[in-house]
């Protein structure tokens, strides 16, 4: 869900860009090679219904979705990948084997559900010229501490932690 401007994953999380530009790209190329052959359907529909990711694709404000599918396994070749689209509430009556032209492999890892995957990694969203300094400190030796202090626009300064194992010049 996007909130003020930021992808949300449950509403808990940031989500990571990248998926979200990924995603973004799968929804917007994906097509049907063909439908499922007739000698495979049964089965794929038994499959599909028994594990399957369901996507819902809302557009601004509408609380019913705009497209509902749900996203099975790759296809026998595994060039393409089953999916089954539901069309007023109710499972169309034939899959198909969706693809993304120029793609060769299955879609179904784009459609990630793990919120820890979809998670921003990102910890402090600092640009540079925002960081006037840093320091780093190890407890257990602090001679490897260290502060970072901006100089100039390109330049820094760095200096021990504890001003005991600064390097003193020789005269």
């Amino acid at each position: 869900t996007k909130v003020n401007g930021i992808w949300m994953v449950n509403n808990k999380y940031a989500a990571r860009e990248e998926l979200i530009v990924s995603l973004f790209d799968v929804l917007t190329r994906v097509t049907t090679l063909c439908p499922v052959p007739r000698a495979a359907h049964d089965y794929v529909v038994r499959s599909l219904l028994d594990k399957n990711t369901k996507v819902e694709v809302y557009s601004n404000s509408n609380t019913d979705p705009e497209q509902v599918y749900y996203i099975g396994n790759p296809s026998a070749d595994g060039s393409g990948t089953y999916m089954l689209r539901e069309i007023d509430g109710k499972p169309d009556t034939r899959p198909y084997i969706t693809y993304i032209p120029g793609v060769k492999g299955y879609l179904t890892p784009y459609y990630q559900t793990d919120e820890e995957i979809w998670r921003s990694r990102v910890i402090f969203k600092y640009t540079p010229e925002q960081i006037k300094s840093l320091s780093l400190e190890y407890p257990a030796d602090e001679s490897k501490s260290f502060v970072l202090n901006r100089a100039g626009k390109d330049s820094f300064t760095l200096s021990p932690l504890n001003p005991k194992y600064a390097i003193s010049e020789a005269s």
